[in-house]
């Protein structure tokens, strides 16, 4: 059976069997500047938003350079998965993503048409995986390009923004997958399938430890505390301040017969 490794971003993505050459190694986005070789890429996003991203310090030469090389790959370096509107004789080596396939096959499981629930590309990457040499009942009737094993490599998912919208879908996929009886192999040090610690069994390391929530609670209450305190008496100085320059100026004056107050007038300290 096939073996195939999915590679993120994250930094583990230099755990990845690139020296294997049995095992598939299905990348996405503009990751290539990073990995020594691909099988299969993903690029899912249409044409307003191909190789747009919101990783930090992404620049609008980088997302030209990405659109170069989907332009420049040939079918003999791999296959890319593209949306079906946006695969074109512009990208040779690409092909549309089997999403009717994947949404039949994914749908059945909860009695529907369509399966809708992807929020990922790593999800639509280990659907797609899971399709390989089954039926639409996901049994297996091509051993030959059925997966039997699956690789995640650099796939955390747990930004602020992935780990509440995207890790769940992702890790629901990778679970259908051990329900197959497909082995998997994850990086060491990944985020996915993985917890702080065992909710009733353990302590959350937030809770604990030299710092911990309660610590910082405290702290945060007494510093906003102080900048309000702070913040109150720098009002009374720039009042203070306000009414010194006034004074200035009717000194500035004095000599044009203005009135000018008694020494001692401005004494408060």
């Amino acid at each position: 059976m096939k073996k195939v490794a999915i590679v993120g971003f994250a930094d583990t993505y230099d755990q990845a069997p690139f020296e294997d050459p049995s095992i598939m190694i299905y990348g996405l986005n503009e990751l290539h500047k990073y990995l020594p070789r691909w099988d299969w890429w993903l690029e899912i996003h249409d044409k307003e938003t191909l190789g747009l991203t919101k990783r930090e310090g992404f620049s609008s030469e980088e997302v030209e350079r990405h659109r170069q090389w989907l332009q420049s790959q040939t079918p003999d370096k791999g296959t890319i998965w593209m949306r079906e509107d946006v695969v074109s004789d512009a990208f040779p080596a690409s092909k549309a993503y089997p999403l009717a396939r994947v949404q039949r096959v994914f749908g059945r499981l909860l009695g529907r048409e369509q399966w809708t629930y992807f929020t990922s590309s790593i999800s639509y990457m280990v659907a797609h995986v899971l399709t390989l040499g089954r039926d639409d009942d996901l049994r297996v009737i091509d051993e030959n390009e059925a997966v039997g094993w699956i690789g995640l490599y650099g796939v955390d998912l747990a930004g602020d923004d992935e780990y509440v919208a995207q890790r769940p879908c992702a890790e629901c996929f990778i679970g259908m997958a051990l329900g197959l009886g497909i082995k998997l192999d994850i990086a060491k040090g990944a985020g996915i399938l993985s917890g702080s610690h065992m909710y009733g069994y353990e302590r959350a390391p937030k809770q604990q430890g030299p710092i911990n929530v309660n610590i910082l609670a405290s702290r945060e209450r007494r510093l906003t505390k102080t900048l309000r305190d702070l913040q109150r008496q720098a009002k009374v100085v720039e009042g203070a301040l306000g009414e010194t320059k006034n004074y200035r100026t009717l000194l500035n004056g004095s000599d044009r017969g203005m009135h000018v107050p008694p020494a001692g007038f401005l004494d408060d300290e």
